[in-house]
């Protein structure tokens, strides 16, 4: 048993109890916001708050694992509050998507809902 409050004041006091055996993790990381994890593919799952696309488009995303942005195979991956990063494994790159108002991509812009290249401004 476990008792406990969320940083948004849910009562989430339960019991806790395995589930059906899950998928290997190569990297994991969880923020007060949303949390993520590499699967044994290095495919990217996550799940939790998207108010700022910390977890691409989707607006519906919640409490279940979905896999994100499929195509890119990941060396590693790290979250900030309403955002994500990582590094690509084709190009050995960091991509950032989610919030951006103080720079976390580097970009310009003031969010991101799709990984782009961390410090590389869009054409004009």
């Amino acid at each position: 048993m476990c008792g406990m409050q969320d940083d948004l004041s849910h009562d989430v006091t339960g019991t806790w109890s395995a589930v059906s055996p899950s998928p290997l993790v190569s990297g994991m990381f969880a923020t007060g916001d949303h949390t993520c994890a590499l699967d044994d593919g290095n495919i990217l799952k996550c799940w939790g708050g998207n108010s700022d696309h910390e977890l691409g488009e989707d607006p519906n995303i919640g409490m279940t694992p979905v896999s994100l942005f499929a195509t890119f195979v990941w060396d590693s991956i790290a979250g900030g509050s309403h955002h994500t990063c990582g590094i690509r494994a084709a190009d050995d790159r960091v991509y950032c998507w989610g919030a951006n108002e103080y720079g976390q991509a580097g970009d310009g812009s003031s969010w991101e809902a799709v990984p782009v290249v961390a410090g590389v401004p869009p054409p004009p």
